[in-house]
């Protein structure tokens, strides 16, 4: 989702947000990662359920947009 924001006041505002559920969710914020199979891994050490909850959400949304582009 941070990937749709273009402009920079509004994806600071996501990765806040996005650092502020980490902490809700994990207890702490994740705070490297290069793309999303690197986040969800990270998710992975802390919490195998939710990664695969992250994971799949993504595969479902990556595959709403395939059907987006393709109709």
């Amino acid at each position: 989702m941070i990937s749709t924001i273009r402009d920079e006041r509004s994806l600071t505002k996501a990765h806040f947000i996005r650092n502020q559920m980490e902490i809700i969710l994990l207890g702490q914020p994740i705070k490297r990662f290069e793309n999303i199979n690197s986040y969800i891994e990270e998710v992975r050490k802390m919490d195998a359920v939710l990664s695969d909850k992250i994971s799949s959400m993504f595969r479902m949304r990556k595959s709403i947009g395939i059907s987006k582009i393709s109709a």
